[in-house]
């Protein structure tokens, strides 16, 4: 059954080369859904993403794919995605500076290491860069969604708008997964020098 699937990918001023063709390729070889694509501007990600989906919801898509604009995704990653027929689900994106590891992390706030499992995972928190969302997370009263914040009595003391937004869903007793199957590569930046 066709799905309309708003694609929010927030940015300053570029997207990569790779994900651009990324998504192209995705969109292309799609032949079930229909897609719309969102690119806010802005120089908070924060920000970004809450524009994207007010923006989206106003197309009233099934699902909003936040798709970061420095990832590399398979063709039939939406599918993958779509397949598992889950409320929240990412791909297995990854940090792109040393040490490298997936972002996802359980509930005592350690990453999460996947090796040896494959399919989805549950997770207490994940990362935004390859997610699908279902619109009915996306509650007025929970607005603006994502949003960052310091506490110097956490271990942790900074808490990612990704994870602020994965706290929302939970305390709605959604779950959360990871398709650890779907391997999403991070693009990085290295220094040449003579």
């Amino acid at each position: 059954m066709t799905k309309n699937i708003a694609i929010v990918m927030p940015t300053g001023d570029t997207i990569h080369a790779d994900t651009a063709m990324s998504l192209a390729r995705m969109i292309a070889m799609d032949r079930m859904n229909q897609f719309a694509f969102i690119n806010p501007r802005c120089s908070t990600i924060a920000k970004g993403r809450w524009m994207g989906v007010k923006a989206a919801l106003e197309m009233d898509p099934d699902f909003i794919l936040f798709i970061d604009s420095d990832m590399v995704f398979p063709f039939n990653a939406v599918h993958m995605l779509m397949n598992h027929g889950q409320m929240m689900v990412s791909g297995h994106c990854t940090t792109r500076r040393e040490p490298i590891h997936g972002v996802s992390r359980d509930k005592d706030g350690n990453f999460m290491d996947f090796t040896g499992e494959y399919g989805i995972q549950a997770v207490e928190t994940t990362g935004l860069a390859f997610c699908l969302v279902h619109r009915s997370l996306f509650k007025a009263k929970h607005e603006p969604w994502f949003e960052t914040s310091f506490d110097a009595e956490r271990e942790r003391p900074w808490l990612t708008e990704d994870e602020h937004f994965c706290k929302i869903v939970r305390s709605t007793g959604t779950p959360i997964y990871v398709d650890v199957d779907l391997k999403i590569g991070h693009i990085g930046t290295v220094t040449y020098g003579l």
